[in-house]
């Protein structure tokens, strides 16, 4: 009995043109990085995409509805500090 295989997934990690943004939270990485999402399960994910927006909560978010993940700088010691979803600021909203 012959089964199907699933079509291989081809992962392109090369960096695109950077283009002007389209809308006021939108962001880009130049060279190798990823933006750290987590979504509504828990789950750590990686994206390029740099489409963003704010929730209701004033948590920065992808187009698709991921927290973006960031760390707090504390004395200009970012990596000591957990990752923790970015939120803006209540007096950068109204703007």
């Amino acid at each position: 009995m012959d089964s199907e295989r699933p079509a291989a997934t081809i992962q392109d990690f090369s960096q695109g043109a950077i283009q002007a943004e389209t809308g006021p939270l939108d962001a880009a990485i130049q060279g190798s990085g990823f933006f750290i999402t987590q979504n509504a399960n828990g789950n750590t994910l990686y994206t390029r995409d740099g489409t963003f927006q704010m929730d209701d909560k004033g948590n920065l978010t992808t187009a698709t509805g991921e927290d973006v993940m960031g760390w707090t700088a504390l004395n200009a010691d970012a990596a000591s500090t957990p990752v923790a979803p970015l939120a803006i600021s209540r007096s950068l909203r109204a703007r």
